[in-house]
């Protein structure tokens, strides 16, 4: 599976029905870049290593923390121990967080922490947000 040059997001969500609702919600609000899904760590990391010559096409990764199949934060631990990923930015979402989570997440070497809010068009909206952030107006 090779990178589409389109494809700029990394979507790690364990739930079809959110990473479908979230996707709808993107095209509504305009932002027309792709997302790539990945439901589990190990996905995602197949996606990242098939695709390494291709990673700057890449520009965020949004990472669920609580997957079934590990924590999130294994993904981060792989994407910063990778000289290739570890620019990359990743911003770390949960629904419930402690200070002690968030703190590791920073320290693992996340660029965001999101605490997802319970309304789904609140959610979509932080996401909205997050993406034209890293996507349009920083630069790495």
């Amino acid at each position: 599976m090779n990178i589409h040059k389109d494809i700029r997001i990394l979507f790690v969500e364990d739930s079809q029905t959110e990473a479908t609702l979230l996707s709808l919600a993107f095209d509504d609000k305009g932002i027309n870049e792709n997302l790539f899904w990945a439901k589990r760590v190990e996905e995602a990391k197949d996606f990242l290593q098939a695709n390494q010559n291709q990673i700057p096409a890449l520009k965020l990764v949004l990472l669920k923390t609580d997957l079934p199949d590990e924590s999130g934060l294994e993904l981060l631990k792989y994407i910063r121990s990778h000289n290739q990923l570890r620019y990359l930015p990743v911003v770390v979402y949960t629904a419930e967080a402690s200070p002690a989570d968030i703190r590791l997440s920073y320290d693992l070497g996340a660029n965001g922490f999101i605490q997802k809010p319970a309304e789904f068009n609140e959610f979509a909206q932080m996401m909205h947000t997050t993406i034209r952030y890293w996507v349009y107006i920083n630069q790495i």
